[in-house]
């Protein structure tokens, strides 16, 4: 006994893939949506001021030595200053300057 195929009519065919193209938009939103809600939802974690306050501590810590003057080393008399009042001190006393080469006593390292 065969058995025969049965004529499917092309409505229910076309309804059928209109629902399954209805369902993977569907789906395909909604991964989208949940991914775009926990992106930023951890991107606020990470920025969240209670959970980096370590991190904060360090960054102000660091300012505080780029800002300020400190001791380097105290007995050698070596103290670090911020760059802008370098860069004015540097400007009112001019470069410094260098020795010149040919004139120079020193001897001389002969590359290979």
């Amino acid at each position: 006994m065969a058995v025969e195929p049965q004529n499917i009519p092309a409505w229910r065919i076309a309804v059928l893939g209109a629902a399954s193209v209805l369902f993977l938009v569907v789906v395909i939103l909604g991964v989208t949506a949940w991914y775009t809600f926990e992106r930023d939802l951890e991107a606020q974690r990470k920025t969240d001021a209670a959970v980096n306050a370590p991190l904060l501590d360090l960054q102000s810590a660091q300012l505080l030595n780029l800002n300020n003057p400190r001791w380097v080393d105290r007995q050698k008399q070596i103290v670090a200053i911020p760059i802008d009042h370098a860069m004015k001190k540097l400007v009112a006393q001019g470069l410094p300057q260098l020795p010149d080469p040919a004139t120079s006593t020193a001897p001389s390292k002969a590359v290979p």
